[in-house]
């Protein structure tokens, strides 16, 4: 079964659990009528629930037996909840977590890299800033673009001064990131771009590595996202956790 984002997942445990509003749940199952993807989640999730409250009913039989064969476990005849065995609450409590984590996290499908990459870029790079001896005219006239996503115009405008030779590492790097985070995603073209301030080792060399390694996954180049994310886990400054758990996503590929 495919995955889904944390917002669908999200969705369908707010619809099982009740506490969607009128307008959400009508939505919801209108979904549930067009989309077998949310549909097959909806099934697994509720069936999952329905596992967890069958465990629960096993469990209070399990008590009930071992009253009636032990007499020194039973209920007082004034107060039924007198001499509850507080060793079997301990243990069934245990159980029972132990079950709902596993259902709910270990057990929860991981998400696919080109996921990772989606969320990972969902939220542009912070806004550049003009630095001194640049041409700071131009540079402060373009960055307003990168500002407003329209990553197209920008890329345009900023060329020349790429092209000059006599641009920053900020301005390399932020023309490089422009290119993943344009709507039509040009991997291709990033990446040779992230190369260059990687070998330059810049100030940008691990946002650099991190972005690479997220471009080169979208060119389906997998091996060399991992050697980036290898390489950036080992150096331990940027988005080490990040990394990590994608490079984990990526081994899982075979």
């Amino acid at each position: 079964m495919d995955n889904i984002d944390n917002k669908s997942y999200n969705l369908i445990e707010a619809y099982i659990n009740g506490t969607l509003d009128e307008a959400q749940r009508i939505a919801v199952e209108q979904r549930l009528k067009e989309d077998p993807l949310f549909k097959d989640w909806h099934d697994w999730i509720n069936n999952s629930t329905n596992d967890l409250t069958a465990i629960e009913a096993k469990s209070k039989k399990m008590q009930a037996k071992a009253w009636l064969e032990d007499d020194r476990i039973k209920p007082s005849e004034t107060n039924h909840n007198s001499n509850y065995p507080k060793y079997f609450v301990a243990i069934l409590a245990l159980i029972l977590g132990s079950i709902f984590i596993y259902l709910t996290i270990v057990n929860r499908p991981k998400k696919a890299p080109q996921q990772l990459v989606a969320i990972a870029l969902e939220s542009p790079y912070k806004s550049p800033v003009v630095l001194r001896n640049t041409d700071q005219t131009t540079w402060s006239s373009i960055i307003p673009l990168y500002e407003n996503k329209e990553y197209n115009r920008f890329t345009e405008k900023l060329s020349p001064i790429i092209n000059n030779g006599q641009s920053t590492a900020e301005q390399r790097f932020y023309f490089a990131i422009s290119y993943l985070f344009q709507e039509r995603n040009e991997c291709e073209t990033a990446t040779p771009l992230f190369q260059s301030l990687v070998n330059e080792r810049s100030g940008f060399m691990e946002q650099a590595l991190w972005y690479r390694s997220l471009s080169n996954i979208n060119c389906n180049e997998l091996e060399a996202a991992k050697a980036d994310l290898m390489r950036l886990i080992e150096l331990g400054n940027y988005k080490k956790e990040e990394a990590k758990d994608l490079l984990e996503s990526l081994e899982e590929i075979r």
